[in-house]
């Protein structure tokens, strides 16, 4: 439910229980759709931006999360002239898979890699610790970065940083 005369932001649905069904094959996917309970011609609602909107920040997405061996980096929410400070879900040994250590990667450029093609940035060996700040990267660049552990990478993060001595926040 959005109230009335709400500021625009991000809004969010969990959509687990579709995903899932989906994934186990026992529900077809024919994809999601968003729309008000009472469509009655004339009566107005929220707006939401189109696939194409010029700033891409704000175009709609899907993210969706599963469990593995690998963590789930999160979208990093400080970033630095010199890189951006990382954060991921902790290792839980869901899978079966034993903690060796965590490994941080990065590449310049944007989108999806593998730990093989990019640099190794640092090796934690600290299961509890699930935060670091990379201050080796270039100003006004895009870099991605992955989390490796128990030898499977997360999710791909990608950001570009701000000029030399900023940071966006």
């Amino acid at each position: 439910t959005l109230p009335a005369g709400a500021d625009e932001d991000w809004m969010r649905w969990d959509v687990t229980a579709a995903v899932q069904r989906w994934a186990d094959g026992t529900w077809a996917n024919h994809g999601l759709l968003v729309r008000r309970d009472d469509e009655t011609l004339g009566d107005s609602g929220p707006v939401f931006p189109a696939a194409l909107h010029p700033e891409p920040a704000i175009r709609p997405r899907l993210e969706v999360t599963y469990v593995g061996a690998a963590t789930h980096l999160f979208e990093p929410d400080t970033v630095r002239g010199n890189g951006a400070s990382l954060r991921w879900a902790a290792f839980d040994g869901s899978s079966g898979a034993s903690f060796d250590r965590w490994e941080v990667h990065r590449t310049l450029g944007e989108g999806e890699f593998t730990p093989s093609e990019a640099t190794r940035i640092a090796i934690i060996g600290d299961r509890e610790v699930t935060s670091y700040r990379d201050t080796t990267a270039g100003p006004e660049r895009a870099f991605s970065y992955k989390v490796v552990v128990a030898g499977e990478a997360s999710n791909a993060r990608t950001v570009t940083t701000p000029a030399a001595g900023q940071a966006r926040k």
